[in-house]
């Protein structure tokens, strides 16, 4: 009796030994990037000094401001799903750029279209993507 009592604790404790896994499969990263003014915005490719960067999906979003010098980043967004950036030049209300992104994985991120300006994913460190915009 004592044997089969050992032996059942044995099971139920080695059962819940996931082999240092992680009991929450929901993996993040930052995602951030350089918003700059095209030609046609009259900025030649210099940061921008105002926009909103914001993951509609998410709810999340970063303001870019000038002395920021056209960076952003939003943290927390969730890796295995496809999610649209927009930017919104906040002294220009009506200048809006449209980035479809995909994040299969933690190093992917894959523009999968682009409207009202040019999406270019970049390098970043570990934990994080890019996601150069460039407004026109």
């Amino acid at each position: 009796m004592k044997r089969l009592a050992f032996f059942l604790f044995l099971m139920v404790s080695i059962s819940g030994c996931g082999g240092g896994g992680r009991d929450n499969d929901d993996v993040t990263i930052i995602l951030r990037g350089i918003l700059t003014q095209g030609t046609t915005q009259g900025g030649q490719g210099n940061p921008a000094t105002s926009g909103e960067v914001a993951i509609t999906e998410l709810n999340k979003s970063d303001t870019v401001e000038s002395s920021s010098l056209g960076a952003y980043s939003i943290s927390g967004v969730p890796v295995g799903g496809n999610y649209t950036v927009r930017v919104t030049d906040t002294n220009s209300p009506t200048v809006n750029v449209t980035c479809e992104i995909s994040i299969p994985d933690s190093t992917t991120l894959t523009v999968t279209s682009q409207s009202g300006g040019t999406c270019v994913a970049g390098s970043a460190n570990i934990g994080e993507l890019a996601l150069n915009i460039t407004i026109e």
